[in-house]
This record gives C-alpha cells, structure tokens and sequence, in this order.
C-alpha cells in the first residue's frame, strides 16, 4: 500500500506519483483486472485528506493505492510535489 504524505497535516498540496517495475503489476489506480508496468498519477491533497506523516493521527486521512505484486520484481516510486503559496 502506498501513502503519500506531507509532514503536516492539512497542508493542501498538488502531487504527482510515478510508479516504475520491470513485472506486472495489479494497482487501485489502473482498470480492474489489468496489469502494468509503468504508471503516472496526478492527485493532490486537499482537506481532510491532507493527514501528515505518521506522527499524527490524522495520518489514516491521506489517500491510498493498493499495489499487487503478480511475480517477484522490484518497484519504484516516486512522489513529487509542487507547493503552493
């Protein structure tokens, strides 16, 4: 499961997550029953799913993607974000 997070919470904020693996993988972000190898995302924080990091207990608020593995491989994410003034 990935957790994008920012360090406080309710900081409202665009962010972008890349998702890269040389195997297949099943996501809550791609069609149901399809596999991928390589995945951009644009979502952004905004109210109660702006949680903050692991240290506060708003933290279950941000959003989350499933991620499933179908054979042995590595996996890489990237989360970018653009603050906003």
């Amino acid at each position: 499961c990935i957790i994008p997070c920012t360090y406080q919470p309710g900081k409202e904020a665009p962010y972008r997550l890349l998702i890269q693996t040389e195997g297949r993988l099943q996501t809550s972000l791609s069609p149901k029953d399809s596999e991928i190898q390589a995945l951009e995302f644009e979502n952004e924080w905004y109210d109660r799913s702006a949680g903050g990091c692991r240290n506060h207990p708003t933290c279950p608020n941000n959003p989350q993607y499933l991620l499933v593995a179908k054979e042995k491989t590595s996996v890489t994410v990237i989360l970018s974000q653009t603050e906003v003034e």
